[in-house]
């Protein structure tokens, strides 16, 4: 068997003498690698300790479970849900069905709002009968007619204004008059009509006479203002 060959040792030079300076065995070098691979070893047996027990020593969450944020005794936050703009079309042609049909039936009657848009809607389509085609994007005021009847007591509050004097104004609505039970008649609307006959323009104390000798139902017609 031929004798195993060493490499020969390095021969370095100290104080003007060469000295001879052994190399690293093999075996040192096993060694090292050997306990490189061992280090190694237990890093990786601590991480996958770490991922099943978890950090605090409880049993680890599954990724679903960590990415909902579950926590013990609270629900998972349900994901948002953006609005379908399929649905909220849908939604306001199913609203104007049932609108129409409550309409048709004997027994409705109309509400505050819907009689708001209503008036608001007229009173819009009359200002823009009046504008011209080169006031388009001017703004104007129109009037409407809220036509009621009515009986004592009114429950209404008017009033004179000074830079209209010729108007009997509506000031107030109390809850214990006929005005308040019928909700056509608001704050701002004016008197025009009291049983056919024309108010509009009379003095203050004048028009008022009008209501004074009424008797019974009342035919009573006011105007209100819109700015468009």
């Amino acid at each position: 068997m031929p004798a195993e060959r060493r490499r020969p040792d390095a021969m370095v030079e100290v104080d003007g003498r060469r000295r001879s300076v052994r190399r690293p065995r093999r075996a040192g070098r096993f060694l090292l690698l050997l306990a490189l691979l061992y280090l190694a070893v237990i890093e990786a047996l601590g991480q996958a300790q770490r991922r099943f027990i978890g950090p605090l020593g409880e049993p680890a969450k599954k990724p679903e479970e960590a990415a909902a944020g579950s926590v013990a005794g609270q629900e998972p936050d349900e994901p948002d849900e953006k609005p379908d703009w399929k649905d909220a079309a849908y939604q306001r042609q199913l609203d104007r069905i049932n609108a129409r049909k409550r309409k048709q039936s004997p027994d409705y009657k109309e509400s505050a709002y819907e009689r708001k848009v209503r008036l608001r809607k007229m009173a819009m389509w009359n200002a823009a009968q009046r504008k011209g085609v080169n006031e388009v994007g001017a703004r104007d005021s129109t009037t409407i007619d809220i036509k009621v009847k009515l009986v004592k007591p009114f429950g209404i509050e008017f009033e004179e204004r000074e830079e209209d004097p010729n108007r009997v104004w509506v000031g107030r609505i109390l809850e214990e008059g006929s005005a308040f039970k019928n909700g056509e008649v608001e704050t701002g609307d004016f008197l025009t009509t009291v049983n056919g006959q024309d108010v509009e323009g009379k003095p203050y104390d004048e028009a008022l006479q009008y209501l004074v000798d009424a008797e019974g139902e009342i035919d009573l017609v006011f105007k209100r203002i819109y700015v468009a």
